[in-house]
């Protein structure tokens, strides 16, 4: 029995040691686990606890014309900024006499209540010290306090913006260092020349939606400032360019989320600088000449495509829309309909302008030569309806040189009827007539169009009709067009190519390369076309486009007066597209005016060929740099 005892005593003892063995072999596996491979999950646990990332906005690229003269920048933009991280002791203390209060009163107690009355009181009584400095009487939103409190903590709260010079400089001299109100000056986009080509320029606005992509670590808690994004023009299109790239910051921060300790930085990147290929100083004369007026003006080198002029009127001054825009303004210019580009988002009919294309049309096809003629007794007589010439005149026998200088609607709605609208059809095809420029620009309408039967019969508008022939042949009808579209076809027409990609932006390197790239030869013989621009050259020294001539410059072009219903009531659209110099043609032009009241009597020669007049001397017989 002993002997039994004293063999059973080691074995509990064995027991116990394996067992002890086993839990500190489970401890040990336990702390290992912990800290040699849990290790990285708690660190980046912790760090997403202790730590908070703030992203820094970059400045904004600049923008230039093509002679790198200075069209949007960027201003100082002074403000006054609260550091909430400055105000921890002032919050407790306001809490804990507010709480002192209630319990003395023996009032009911909503601590959150007591929390938020107490950061309002505080934040409210340093407004009222600059309020004293300024002679102003701003109040704090406590709805906007609480929200910052809670979502934005890490970041100042901006209590004051778009303070004066004169106000900084108050605030700088008056308020101590290192004290919770801090001026600051941030940048905002500023457009020397106000309404210059702004419709062309465009506009940035504050905006939340700030990249943070990529910068430091961006499992972080992120705090976002407020950034700049484009909404309009270059500033849109360039958008991704001219942000440049944002850096960022990441800071400890305590138990209650105030920032502690900076302890990574990325400084951002600057946006890149554009030039763009507007011309400053021709950019001038064209708005001037369109003051007061409802239309537009372009203008490009014929052997690039660079728009050198993009007016458009009405229009707005970029300033008021920045950094962001009030209601009161964005009514405004919706009611003046100074939203609209009218040079690429405008359709009209080209009226009188789309004659070159059908004389083209008929001659390429040799349905017509420049002897054939046309009897015009000042009128086309198709069906019920009498299709008029110019001011009901009757022109007697015209052959198409006559046709074009005149411009004779008898002579091109005959000859059209005698082939037929198909060749017409497939020729504005044949130069894009149909289809958008795909400028670098946004927002250019696809709602153009080149009309044929299949179309008309698709849409259900019946047959074509005799009268749908002559309309197009006139460009009437439901023919509609861009600006923009009639200034590159134009210089189509001066190149002999069927297509002129235009440009907003400047590449000095482009006079190198071929512009010519999916464009198609014009298909005239050398005679025909030579002879077409004698004839369009005719137009502005005997014919419909007089007030375009100059007596140092030979200007090739077309008048045209369209008719529109606006609001009910029918409007004359005034056109003149041309290009000059006829013996080797450099610049293209077109313009166009609209009436406005029913007093206005527009017509393309009387309104609109004085322009392109001024625009074309602008930049032949002036200083091209304009120094």
């Amino acid at each position: 029995m002993r002997a039994a005892e004293r063999s059973f005593g080691p074995r509990r003892f064995f027991l116990f040691y394996f067992a002890l063995g086993a839990v500190l072999l489970l401890l040990l596996s336990g702390l290992v686990w912990r800290q040699l491979i849990q290790h990285l999950f708690f660190d980046a646990q912790e760090r997403r606890q202790n730590t908070r990332r703030v992203i820094r906005t970059a400045a904004r690229g600049e923008i230039y014309d093509r002679h790198g003269r200075l069209l949007v920048c960027n201003r100082p933009s002074y403000a006054l900024q609260l550091c909430l991280t400055s105000l921890r002791h002032e919050f407790r203390h306001e809490f804990v006499r507010r709480l002192n209060e209630r319990t003395a009163l023996e009032k009911p107690i909503d601590l959150q209540e007591l929390q938020c009355a107490a950061r309002l009181h505080v934040v409210q009584s340093h407004m009222d010290r600059v309020n004293a400095l300024l002679g102003r009487r701003e109040r704090i939103s406590p709805k906007c306090l609480e929200r910052h409190f809670w979502q934005k903590r890490l970041l100042p709260l901006l209590l004051f913006r778009d303070l004066s010079e004169r106000e900084y400089a108050i605030l700088v001299e008056k308020l101590p260092p290192n004290f919770p109100l801090r001026p600051y000056a941030d940048s905002a986009r500023y457009y020397p020349y106000g309404e210059l080509a702004c419709h062309v320029l465009g506009y940035a606005v504050s905006t939340q939606e700030v990249d943070g992509e990529g910068i430091l670590d961006d499992t972080l808690l992120t705090f976002k400032p407020f950034g700049q994004m484009g909404r309009a023009g270059v500033e849109l299109a360039q958008d991704s360019t001219l942000k440049g790239e944002n850096g960022g910051e990441i800071w400890s921060v305590d138990p209650a989320g105030f920032q502690r300790e900076l302890l990574e930085h990325q400084e951002p990147v600057p946006g890149k600088d554009l030039h763009l290929s507007l011309d400053r100083e021709l950019q001038l004369v064209a708005e001037d000449a369109l003051e007061g007026r409802c239309g537009s003006a372009l203008m490009l080198e014929i052997a690039t495509g660079e728009l050198l002029v993009m007016a458009s009127r009405p229009s707005y001054d970029l300033n008021r829309l920045t950094p962001f825009i009030r209601p009161e303004t964005f009514q405004e210019i919706e009611e003046q309909g100074a939203w609209f580009n009218r040079a690429l988002q405008g359709l009209f009919p080209p009226s009188s302008t789309f004659k070159i294309l059908v004389a083209m049309a008929l001659l390429k096809g040799k349905y017509v030569d420049w002897h054939d003629t046309v009897d015009c007794p000042g009128y086309s007589q198709i069906g019920n309806r009498k299709f008029h010439c110019d001011s009901h005149r009757c022109h007697g026998t015209v052959h198409l040189f006559d046709a074009i200088t005149r411009s004779c609607n008898v002579f091109f709605i005959e000859k059209t009827r005698s082939v037929g609208i198909l060749p017409i059809i497939a020729e504005a095809k044949r130069f894009g007539l149909d289809q958008p420029t795909g400028i670098d620009l946004p927002y250019e309408t696809r709602r153009m169009l080149i009309p044929s039967p299949e179309w008309k019969k698709r849409r259900g508008f019946g047959p074509w009709l005799g009268g749908d022939t002559a309309n197009t042949a006139i460009g009437q009808g439901y023919t509609l067009v861009t600006p923009l579209q009639m200034a590159c076809f134009m210089a189509s027409v001066a190149r002999g190519k069927t297509k002129t990609q235009p440009s907003i932006l400047h590449d000095p390197i482009r006079h190198l390369q071929s512009v010519d790239q999916g464009a198609e030869d014009i298909g005239l013989s050398p005679e025909d076309h030579s002879q077409l621009l004698q004839a369009l050259e005719s137009v502005v020294l005997s014919g419909t486009g007089r007030r375009a001539a100059s007596r140092a410059l030979h200007i090739a072009g077309k008048t045209g007066t369209a008719q529109v219903w606006l609001q009910g009531r029918k409007r004359n659209v005034a056109w003149f597209v041309g290009f000059a110099p006829i013996e080797k043609p450099e610049i293209a032009v077109a313009v166009e005016i609209q009436e406005q009241e029913d007093e206005d009597h527009f017509y393309g020669g009387k309104e609109s060929a004085p322009i392109a007049k001024a625009m074309l001397e602008a930049y032949f017989l002036g200083d091209k740099v304009f120094q």
